[in-house]
């Protein structure tokens, strides 16, 4: 499905309840899938292609859907966010591991609210926003980075993973995969982010601000500032953490690059 001129599919009606699935390619100028109106009832799948000039995926102001968003495929926006979110999501957005959701600006902006929250298992990636970027959301967010990526910037340049400067206390749980790029926190927000990797999870390059607490937990290892032990160079290049405090507990390893920076304004506890 194509559209030359405009959005290529748009939902808008008062009320609709049933899901989209698309498997194949939906290509618009401006937006590939819009959800508007007052209630869509459902869930939106995409295994296939979602591309759009403006936003790719979008749920309008006004619009609440309830139910999930989920993708395995890819999800793309080659001028502004690859998932925009202005209305209400009551379930969650769930990246697959095989799911890529890009955006020039923000790979998923949300504005208004997503009830239960963002997991990715596969690559999200903001190239001049932010990979994820709360900082318009109605309400507290949670991110669980369970595998594969977040990645502010374009791979080269290290710009903005999260966004998290809203007025309410977001919370990103990393359980695996990697975050490359800024964390920006909200000062007063009580914005944690706690690693509680299974295996291994990696914290790669950027800057982390006004972060309430910056744990680790769990029987994995967590890796501060490099891609692995021992790298050097690029793979090396050390994290900046700001936080009030940080705790490492579990059977797991926090492992401190040497380029790597813990600014504390509170205590260590281990």
């Amino acid at each position: 499905i194509r559209s030359t001129s405009d959005d290529a599919v748009i939902i808008n009606a008062t009320t609709f309840t049933g899901s989209v699935t698309n498997s194949g390619t939906i290509d618009g100028s401006d937006s590939a899938l819009v959800l508007t109106g007052t209630t869509f009832t459902g869930n939106v799948t995409n295994s296939g292609s979602l591309l759009g000039g403006g936003d790719a995926l979008a749920v309008e102001t006004g619009t609440t859907q309830t139910g999930n968003i989920a993708n395995s495929g890819l999800v793309e926006s080659t001028s502004a966010d690859g998932v925009d979110i202005d209305g209400v999501v009551t379930g969650s957005i769930t990246n697959q591991s095989s799911g890529v959701i890009r955006g020039l600006a923000d790979g998923i902006e949300v504005s208004g609210t997503v009830t239960a929250g963002i997991t990715n298992s596969g690559t999200i990636a903001g190239e001049t926003g932010a990979a994820i970027n709360l900082s318009g959301a109605d309400a507290a967010t949670t991110i669980t980075q369970n595998a594969g990526l977040i990645q502010g910037g374009n791979g080269t340049s290290v710009g903005v993973a999260l966004r998290l400067n809203n007025t309410f206390a977001d919370a990103v749980s990393a359980t695996g995969g990697t975050i490359d790029g800024d964390i920006v926190g909200g000062v007063g927000d009580s914005d944690d982010v706690t690693m509680n990797p299974a295996s291994s999870f990696i914290y790669l390059r950027g800057t982390a601000t006004a972060i309430d607490q910056f744990n680790k937990q769990g029987a994995g290892n967590a890796l501060l500032g490099a891609a692995s032990r021992g790298a050097t160079g690029t793979e090396a290049v050390g994290v900046t953490i700001n936080a009030a405090s940080m705790t490492n507990s579990g059977t797991g390893r926090l492992y401190i690059d040497d380029n790597t920076q813990v600014n504390l304004s509170g205590g260590f506890t281990q």
